[in-house]
């Protein structure tokens, strides 16, 4: 029995060979990013970059790990839930905005845990006290 292609099924598998000699898209399009390889990166990298400026604790870098590895999934799940090609604003300028957010929510749990961090024992000895005052159990 001989097969035959179809128009659709052609321009598919022609489509997914030419996906495949740009592999870095393809891996991309396996996660959903609707984005060419450096349409993505650049998304990405301005989006790290605004962070970082947002964040105000580029000196620490501990910190500045954590606020660039949440600006790149932040920017990466902006590209994966971007509407498309339908709308006028384009893929980076939501992965900038994500971008800056994810610093901007980087800054304000960095100033919780700073404060956590600086009355821990205090609370630690509240807790205590909350827990023998009741007295012993039966």
């Amino acid at each position: 029995m001989r097969h035959t292609f179809t128009s659709t099924s052609h321009s598919l598998i022609t489509a997914l060979g030419d996906l495949a000699q740009n592999w870095p898209t393809f891996m991309l399009s396996g996660f959903g990013v609707a984005l060419a390889f450096d349409e993505f990166l650049g998304g990405t990298l301005l989006a790290m970059a605004f962070a970082s400026m947002m964040s105000r604790h580029r000196k620490d870098r501990r910190r500045l790990s954590v606020v660039l590895i949440t600006a790149f999934l932040f920017s990466t799940l902006t590209a994966i839930f971007w509407p498309g090609q339908d709308t006028l604003v384009p893929a980076q300028a939501g992965m900038v905005v994500a971008g800056l957010l994810s610093g901007a929510l980087m800054r304000v749990a960095v100033g919780v845990g700073d404060r956590l961090e600086e009355r821990a024992p205090d609370i630690a000895d509240e807790i205590v006290r909350f827990i023998f005052r009741r007295g012993p159990r039966p």
